[in-house]
């Protein structure tokens, strides 16, 4: 019978069935938490399509918000994957919330100082902040909760899809509770953003403060650590070793004693299971994953947002429609279920639906696949790399959502 732990989580020791209880799914909450506050300034970014068209007509804002966000997001976790060992996922992950916050308060301080004329130069300068943000703290905190069972990851993972419907919702409230005027708008970004802010620093206080202090996560931390240690003493053991052996054998040939030792007598090298998993092998491992994410963001980045936001129109509901096209898309990467079609709007409304029930669910997937089997930092490679693809995948697809303006 396969137990929980074996079925959603790296393979417990003989300790397993001393593990803390979730008490309250507490643990369970501030991943989700963390999930949603990992995706929310870039969804809020996108999200205020109304606001930004009006700042700056014609400047295909959604598609260059894609572009400068992306390519920085993946540049930072390929340098973060190959610095993993020297920087702490605690670290990593705090910066990246830090830089959130930041990039969203700037938003309505820039607005109140400019009168709402901050150049689009600037404002793009902010969303490369949220993409470097991202690409530092993103693969660290899937890292951080692969060596816990893997209702963690699927944890984060939800509360990303959550981030999207939960902005929306916002958007939407911002915008209905004040006037349709040029000062509305821009007062409704600024409560918007506002917003966003806080729910960022509030990520930074539960990763920081709270989380640590959890049992479970205790648990599992030091079970990682023990591994760590692990891999580290043999690693040292089997380099000591093969030195040794590489001396001997040379000392064998040039004193011209006996023939030199064959690979059968005298190996130069340590079984490959001596070492620990190096991030090259672990890609491999991971490849069908991995594979999978690059094709589900290809295609979803390629359709939203850049298409949805400029090349598909409703005169009926005017700049509400990209919103309530986003919206449909988030509550579908959640639920995975079919909302109600508006009136001339029902074919895309229904596309935009399914497009983010399948995008939710194969990522779901994906991502909690990858790291099922490996323990410690095997399993932080695992869910570092599945971030790097998926990335690679939203920046492929960006670049593709340029093919529409064919």
């Amino acid at each position: 019978m396969v137990t929980q732990a074996e079925e959603y989580g790296p393979p417990q020791d003989d300790l397993a069935n001393t593990v803390p209880r979730d008490k309250g799914h507490i643990a369970y909450f501030v991943y989700l938490q963390l999930g949603i506050g990992l995706l929310f300034p870039w969804n809020a970014f996108i999200t205020a399509v109304d606001y930004f068209e009006a700042q700056y007509p014609g400047r295909h804002t959604d598609r260059l918000f894609t572009v400068c966000y992306l390519p920085t997001n993946l540049a930072a976790i390929a340098l973060m994957i190959h610095y993993q060992r020297r920087v702490t996922a605690r670290l990593r992950i705090l910066t990246g919330y830090a830089g959130f916050v930041v990039a969203m308060v700037a938003v309505p301080v820039l607005d109140a100082v400019s009168a709402g004329r901050v150049p689009l130069e600037v404002m793009l300068l902010f969303l490369v902040l949220t993409g470097v943000s991202d690409g530092i703290g993103q693969a660290a905190l899937f890292g951080d909760c692969a060596i816990l069972p893997g209702k963690y990851t699927q944890a984060v993972v939800a509360g990303t899809a959550t981030s999207g419907m939960l902005v929306s919702f916002l958007r939407i409230l911002t915008k209905a509770a004040l006037p349709a005027t040029p000062a509305g708008l821009r007062a409704s970004a600024i409560i918007y953003f506002s917003v966003s802010a806080c729910i960022c620093a509030a990520c930074f206080a539960a990763y920081g403060y709270l989380l640590p202090r959890l049992p479970i996560v205790v648990h599992f931390r030091s079970l990682a650590a023990d591994h760590r240690l692990d891999h580290s003493t043999r690693s040292a053991d089997v380099s000591v070793k093969g030195a040794m052996h590489v001396e001997l054998a040379q000392h064998s040939v040039s004193s011209g004693v006996g023939k030199p030792r064959g690979s059968d007598d005298l190996p130069l090298v340590s079984r490959r299971a001596d070492f620990p998993m190096n991030p090259v092998h672990q890609g491999s491992a991971a490849g069908p994953p991995a594979a999978s994410v690059l094709v589900i963001y290809t295609v979803t980045l390629a359709i939203f947002p850049g298409f949805l936001a400029e090349d598909v129109q409703s005169a009926a509901w005017g700049n509400w429609y990209p919103i309530l096209l986003f919206t449909a898309f988030n509550v579908a990467d959640v639920v995975g279920k079919v909302v109600p079609a508006w009136q001339g709007a029902v074919l895309t409304s229904l596309l935009t639906v399914l497009l983010g029930a399948s995008n939710g669910y194969l990522t779901a997937l994906a991502m909690m696949s990858a790291p099922r089997g490996y323990q410690g930092a095997d399993a932080e490679i695992a869910g570092n790399i599945m971030v790097f693809f998926l990335v690679l995948g939203l920046c492929t697809g960006a670049a593709c959502g340029f093919l529409w303006l064919l």
